[in-house]
């Protein structure tokens, strides 16, 4: 068994190392410089990749010049409008107008409910401009029923809270 070597005196800076540092006792070993990537041992050659057939379609005439092109199909295109033409907007619903005022005087006439008498004009108005609606929209049919719907659920509230008091009433003094 062998000791390590023993180190008595301190080592100093060497003046004749690169970096002021003393050298490393002993034999230095070479520095080879790193392989990237990492040498394989030389295996068999691969085998060919497979041959594939080429994709259809035509075929060259023996003269090496290509057919001629057919011409692209005609498809009618929509262009935009030309400097000072009239650009026309896609048809509009001649109902839609109307059926949305139902809806927002259905909804307007349900807040309204609690101050009774003011609900009245919002009623009207909103069945009225249901039914209209319902006739003329084409698109917005379901906006003007549930603007009518809406418009009818005071007086339904009304009409039941009616019959209420006069029943509370008949009660109070039979």
């Amino acid at each position: 068994m062998s000791m390590p070597p023993s180190y008595d005196a301190p080592q100093w800076p060497d003046s004749t190392s690169p970096s002021g540092y003393p050298s490393p006792p002993g034999p230095v070993p070479p520095q080879y410089p790193p392989q990237y990537p990492p040498q394989y041992p030389p295996t068999a050659a691969y085998p060919p990749p497979p041959y594939y057939p080429p994709p259809p379609g035509p075929t060259l005439p023996a003269s090496g010049a290509l057919p001629p092109r057919p011409p692209p199909p005609v498809v009618p295109q929509y262009s935009q409008p030309v400097y000072g033409q009239i650009a026309y907007a896609p048809p509009v619903d001649p109902g839609a107008g109307v059926a949305i005022a139902a809806l927002v005087l259905g909804v307007i006439s349900l807040p309204m409910m609690v101050l009774s008498l003011c609900d009245l004009p919002f009623v009207i108005a909103g069945i009225i401009c249901g039914v209209i609606g319902m006739q003329r929209s084409t698109q917005r049919r379901g906006v003007a029923i549930a603007g009518l719907v809406l418009s009818l659920i005071p007086v339904a509230i009304a009409i039941i809270a009616g019959i209420i008091a006069l029943v509370a009433n008949g009660q109070a003094h039979g």
